[in-house]
């Protein structure tokens, strides 16, 4: 839940104003006020700010907007030379912050720590996304079998633009390619040459 809290910006006494409602001069202050949210003491972002008068004499208390004229204009630059301090804003940049680094973490650095794993403990089904020679297209083989050493692969038929879309392609109609046997050393040579960009477990709920 975020809660509202306000903050004096800034407040001052022009000589020769002139009270709206007593004509008293040089009795008036001005004073800008701005309100922010917070969420436990960390301030989000700003909600509002307001302008209004006080006369010392009267003590009338009259908003910005009840000015007319000339009067009007002056509390108006007012207004808008204060604005709202920086850090009112240090909420949205944790939020910023946080959500850019859960996205690195999904994206890059979860990938990258399951393809490791994967290439040292390989299982049937595991699923290879390769990089065709640095064309931006990406297709899949699959591991069929694991005996010792070696491994029963199948290639895809497909090619697929972005990586993103590879699920895409993991369809029982386009795996028609005929096994092949290759020794195990082959994942950890095609991760070092950057063929195998990443390694997909289905099932995992790791997943990315």
């Amino acid at each position: 839940m975020l809660f509202n809290r306000q903050l004096l910006l800034h407040s001052a006494k022009p000589q020769g104003f002139v009270c709206k409602k007593c004509n008293a001069e040089s009795t008036t202050t001005l004073y800008i006020h701005c309100s922010y949210y917070h969420f436990l003491g960390l301030p989000v972002m700003p909600n509002n700010k307001t302008l209004h008068t006080e006369c010392a004499a009267c003590h009338a208390v009259i908003h910005r907007l009840h000015y007319e004229g000339e009067i009007r204009q002056v509390i108006e630059r007012y207004y808008r030379q204060f604005k709202p301090p920086w850090w009112q804003y240090s909420g949205l940049v944790v939020i910023g912050l946080l959500l850019g680094l859960s996205s690195l973490y999904i994206g890059v650095l979860l990938p990258n720590k399951l393809t490791k794993e994967y290439a040292a403990n390989p299982q049937v089904n595991d699923l290879w996304e390769i990089d065709l020679e640095d064309s931006e297209f990406y297709t899949l083989v699959k591991i069929i079998k694991i005996e010792g050493d070696t491994l029963w692969l199948q290639d895809n038929d497909m090619q697929i633009e972005p990586q993103s879309e590879t699920s895409k392609i993991d369809r029982d109609r386009y795996w028609t390619r005929p096994p092949y046997k290759e020794h195990m050393g082959i994942i950890q040579i095609g991760i070092d040459d950057g063929t195998i960009d990443r390694i997909r477990r289905p099932g995992d709920h790791r997943l990315w």
